[in-house]
């Protein structure tokens, strides 16, 4: 066991270097976030989404790319439970903000009339969210 321990934790200063060395691809972060949920690191899975989140944003044409749509929505709904979980007011106005801004992105690059399927996910989650912020306005 004690073997295994060290291994998990040499993988753990591995990536930490390599994250610490470059400019990185959105799938670091997505490794990285798998391994820290896996670790039960739950405040890292966190952190790595939201960098993984900023990698894809500042990729360029993103939002054009049918491939990177369906990896920024499921990464999206990964972030959604994450402030879900939280249920705070804050939390759930900035996801709504976060998802909205990911959604507008997409829609002001494509036909209106040909959406791409993802954005009848994003719509449901700001959905979602609306009727719990809807709470807190009572």
């Amino acid at each position: 066991i004690s073997s295994s321990k060290r291994s998990l934790l040499r993988l753990r200063e591995l990536l930490d270097k390599m994250e610490s060395s470059s400019k990185l691809e959105p799938w670091f972060y997505e490794v990285s976030a798998y391994f820290n949920g896996q670790m039960g690191w739950q405040e890292d899975v966190f952190n790595d989404l939201m960098k993984e989140y900023r990698a894809m944003q500042s990729a360029p044409g993103w939002e054009a790319d049918p491939y990177r749509i369906h990896k920024m929505t499921l990464l999206m709904k990964d972030i959604f439970q994450w402030y879900l979980k939280d249920g705070s007011k804050e939390s759930l106005t900035k996801c709504k903000f976060m998802l909205s801004g990911v959604a507008k992105k997409i829609r002001n690059y494509f036909d209106p009339s040909d959406p791409p399927k993802e954005l009848a996910d994003f719509d449901a989650m700001i959905e979602k969210l609306n009727e719990l912020l809807m709470v807190f306005k009572k």
